[in-house]
């Protein structure tokens, strides 16, 4: 009995390295993909709006995009279990993808009011100097982005948030 007992302890240790690898292989690649997606859909719009200014006559307008398309990803879980999973894909994003990342929680966002003032002050970070009546809003995100857009294209670096970034939904 003890050696059967044994043989099924070192089955069932076997079998769970083998799951837990193929699960970090599978989260692993959905890190990449989400990566790519942020980072393609942008670049995507922007070509496409390239091609159209190209086309325009010579001399005449350029035409360009009515708005800034801001890459963005939502993950959505609906159970607390998945907090690891969660975490490294936080740290994924922020490495290799861009180092501007808000958490959404639904139980800190009731309506869309809280969850859009959420979704700024995560992006704008900590250190930035804001009027203290700040509303927090889309504006103020837009307004962002354009600064944060204009020192990317004027070759300035683009000061890293230096807050960490929040942890994921637990």
């Amino acid at each position: 009995a003890a050696s059967r007992w044994a043989a099924h302890c070192a089955a069932a240790s076997q079998l769970q390295a083998e799951t837990d690898a193929a699960l970090d292989a599978l989260n692993l690649s959905a890190f990449r993909e989400i990566g790519l997606f942020l980072q393609s859909g942008t670049r995507r719009l922007q070509l496409a709006w390239a091609g159209s200014a190209r086309d325009a006559p010579p001399g005449g307008p350029r035409r360009l995009p009515p708005y800034t398309e801001l890459p963005a990803a939502v993950v959505h879980t609906a159970t607390a279990d998945r907090s690891l999973q969660l975490r490294q894909l936080l740290r994924h994003v922020v490495t290799n993808v861009s180092p501007h990342v808000a958490v959404l929680r639904a139980r800190e966002c009731p309506n869309l009011t809280a969850a859009i003032r959420s979704l700024v002050s995560q992006l704008l970070g900590p250190n930035v100097n804001t009027a203290p009546a700040c509303a927090f809003d889309l504006a103020v995100l837009a307004g962002w982005h354009a600064d944060v857009a204009a020192r990317r294209a004027s070759g300035r670096v683009t000061p890293q948030p230096t807050g960490a970034p929040p942890p994921p939904p637990s």
